[in-house]
């Protein structure tokens, strides 16, 4: 029953330890959710923003550099007024140079005005294309160009459908020798290349705008809007549109207004950070505009996943620890309640059989009666071991279960003390040697008497054992308030202290020897310890002296006087 209460104690206890690891667990990562948070609150304006906008920056770069500096360098570099002159009379040629220069800048297309012939050529054109100022699709052209302070660049948005599909042409103004102005050169951009490169960077709800020179707005890549005031061309209807927004956008109208071109500004309860940098000297400008909330919520989210992730797993396998150990616990209570089963019947078959056998030496001792004593008394000798042997067998095989076995009640200890000297008196004198003990103790004891038995048989037993021939065995027995004390003293050889260590180890034999070639089992003193343990017996090992200068032993047991 001990084995299995251990084994179900085992099993709470690992249950309560996964339980443990579990809610720790939770804790440790709850608290590392929120510092993880707090965490990145701090790093997004230390570091996580300045990253994202390097880096739309250096896409943004990347994307217009090839075509403005193609463009300066086509412009700068050729004879332009001859090269006009011989489109005017090769089409095709002019159309091959443009094809050429459309792949080397990786453009959408090229396109030349020549403002004095109001002529445009384009690459997908086969005839040059004359400007007519009386049609809306050209009249608005005409007039960027017939203005008398001409810009080097020119920002156009162009659009074949106009809710997306949004081109950027940038124009080039081309001067002749002498500085005049004779046309311009355009490429065409297809912005929704940007806005895919842009898309992995920023979220929805945060925005990328691009400005002309005087700060307007040209178009929001993030939401393909264009700006207040912002011309498109629609193939859809053949006809030139303005946006009709009265009011330009109040969050870029107060980025604007900042002194500072990096730096955030407060909008509905949320900090939005911004940056602005200029771009082709100044030609076009990029405004980045990020929402702390919008990164802190995809962040989160990501954590929590992380979290439930992990979560998950770890419960499962906790979970399935707790299950195998359960399961194991459950299989071995199931074992041990069938090896307490087996143990019991064992216990009972042992008991049947040295009770028989304790019957039997118990006839032959009384058969000895009128046999000479030379003959009877090396016989009654061995007998009383074979009986204490078994019986030290016995209490062996329940000795692990020996506080269920014990039995309190009332006994007279006189009675017990008579009957211990009666039967090892004649073992002693047996051996030739001298016994000796006091007088009975009258008084009541409340123990197991069959367990007290035995440990002081035990004791006695050894004495007689271990005392050489002539020597002298001891018992004496007095009470003292409410305590009975038990001496037993021999003169045998006693204990060594290598001895003292393992006096009470399961089948050890230590160093002394019987004196009359008796047998060992290296038993008795390992049950003497148990017994007097389950008894609340105090025994006490000590060396004697003078005559008796053996093993002495004390045993204290409390009497029924006591209430203990």
């Amino acid at each position: 029953m001990r084995n299995i209460e251990q084994i179900i104690k085992s099993a709470r206890f690992i249950v309560l330890l996964g339980c443990s690891c579990f809610f720790i667990y939770l804790v440790f990562l709850i608290v590392s959710y929120f510092s993880a948070v707090i965490r990145l609150e701090r790093q997004f304006e230390e570091s996580t923003f300045p990253k994202m906008t390097e880096i739309i920056d250096h896409k943004i770069n990347l994307f217009f550099n090839p075509s403005v500096k193609g463009l300066s360098l086509l412009s700068e570099s050729l004879d332009w007024r001859r090269i006009m002159q011989k489109a005017v009379s090769d089409h095709r040629w002019i159309k091959s140079q443009m094809k050429t220069w459309a792949a080397e800048l990786e453009v959408n297309s090229i396109g030349i005005s020549d403002r004095d012939r109001k002529i445009v050529w384009d690459y997908w054109s086969d005839e040059p294309i004359i400007i007519n100022p009386a049609l809306s699709r050209d009249k608005w052209f005409f007039d960027l160009w017939r203005a008398e302070k001409k810009s080097d660049w020119v920002f156009t948005l162009y659009a074949e459908h106009p809710a997306n599909n949004y081109q950027l042409y940038i124009d080039r103004l081309i001067r002749d020798r002498s500085g005049r102005s004779i046309g311009s050169i355009a490429a065409q951009i297809q912005l929704d290349r940007l806005r895919e490169q842009l898309e992995h960077i920023i979220n929805r709800g945060e925005r990328v705008i691009i400005l002309d020179g005087k700060a307007n707005t040209i178009i929001d890549i993030s939401r393909m809007e264009i700006g207040e005031g912002i011309q498109t061309y629609s193939f859809e209807d053949s006809s030139v549109k303005k946006s009709s927004s009265n009011k330009g956008d109040p969050l870029i109208t107060g980025i604007l207004a900042q002194a500072r071109d990096y730096g955030r500004i407060e909008k509905d309860n949320r900090k939005l950070f911004y940056k602005r940098t200029s771009l082709f000297n100044g030609s076009i400008s990029i405004l980045s505009v990020m929402d702390r909330h919008i990164q802190l919520q995809k962040e989160k989210s990501r954590l929590r996943n992380d979290i439930i992730v992990l979560f998950t797993l770890f419960t499962l396998f906790i979970g399935g620890v707790l299950i195998t150990m359960i399961s194991f616990s459950q299989r071995l209570k199931f074992f041990a309640m069938k090896i307490e089963t087996v143990k019991s019947k064992f216990e009972d078959l042992l008991f049947i059989i040295t009770h028989g056998f304790s019957n039997e030496i118990l006839v032959l001792q009384k058969s000895l009666t009128g046999i000479p004593d030379r003959v009877s008394t090396d016989i009654y000798l061995r007998l009383c071991e074979m009986s204490l042997m078994i019986q030290n067998s016995v209490n062996a095989a329940r000795v692990e279960n020996s506080k269920e076995l014990i039995i309190s009640k009332p006994y007279d200890f006189a009675w017990q003390w008579e009957k211990l000297t009666g039967n090892f008196k004649p073992l002693s004198e047996g051996k030739g040697q001298k016994f000796l003990s006091s007088p009975a103790v009258g008084c009541m004891i409340n123990n197991d008497e069959e367990m007290v038995y035995q440990i002081l048989a035990n004791l006695v037993s050894n004495a007689i054992k271990y005392a050489p021939p002539g020597g002298e065995v001891r018992l004496n027995a007095r009470v003292e308030g409410d305590s009975l004390f038990i001496t037993v003293s021999d003169s045998g050889p006693g204990f060594i202290p290598e001895d003292r260590g393992e006096l009470y180890s399961k089948f050890k034999k230590l160093s002394a020897k019987p004196s009359g070639g008796e047998r060992s089992t290296g038993l008795g003193l390992y049950i003497v310890k148990q017994l007097a343990d389950a008894c609340n017996v105090r025994l006490t090992l000590s060396q004697g002296s003078g005559e008796v200068c053996g093993a002495l032993w004390e045993l204290e047991l409390k009497t029924a006087q006591s209430g203990v």
